[in-house]
């Protein structure tokens, strides 16, 4: 796996799993909205982590859909820190 994709608004954790991948010599790109995804995702990337619940026009759940168009073969897993069921 040579590039991950980081979309989370917390910054922290975006912060913590980029120390966490790059540990492991995995390139790390973050974003912490989807704007600012949607112009990572100009270069290729392998795996996206995608937070469902981003700030600003664009969902987690919309850009999922934007970057399976861009990167059909990438690896796309949403997360979310929120407790309710029927969201995650």
């Amino acid at each position: 796996m040579n590039r991950v994709l980081v979309v989370e608004d917390n910054v922290d954790l975006a912060e913590n799993l980029a120390e966490l991948l790059e540990e492991l010599d995995v390139e790390v790109a973050l974003a912490h909205d989807g704007a600012q995804a949607l112009r990572q995702a100009e270069t290729r990337f392998e795996l996206a982590l995608v937070d469902v619940g981003l700030p600003g026009a664009l969902s987690g759940m919309q850009l999922l859909r934007r970057l399976r168009d861009r990167s059909p073969d990438a690896a796309i897993v949403l997360m979310t820190g929120n407790a309710d069921v029927a969201t995650a």
